[in-house]
């Protein structure tokens, strides 16, 4: 970063978020992607999975819904994206056959 700003001018880092780590192979994270079929993506955004992942607990971000319009003033999700979601869930908590 430094090398990207005038020479005089002084850079300060006042934070660095460790990313959160890949936890595709968590038990749990399986039973979720069995459960609705999800597709395993990079988040380009600093989430609280990083927070989990640093002190050994397996985490992911999930839920309905398109990403660009998350945390935006037309924040939306269609509802069939939020039954997919909630459906995935209950398989996951109650078993596959409830």
């Amino acid at each position: 970063m430094r090398r990207l700003v005038p020479t005089d001018a002084t850079v300060e880092v006042i934070g660095n978020s460790p990313p959160g780590a890949v936890s595709v192979g968590a038990p749990l994270v399986g039973a979720l992607r069995a459960a609705g079929d999800f597709p395993i993506e990079p988040k380009q955004a600093w989430t609280n999975v990083a927070d989990f992942t640093s002190r050994g607990i397996a985490a992911v971000n999930f839920g309905p819904g398109a990403t660009r319009y998350a945390h935006t003033s037309d924040e939306q999700v269609e509802i069939a994206a939020l039954v997919r979601a909630y459906e995935a869930l209950r398989r996951v908590v109650l078993g596959p056959d409830e």
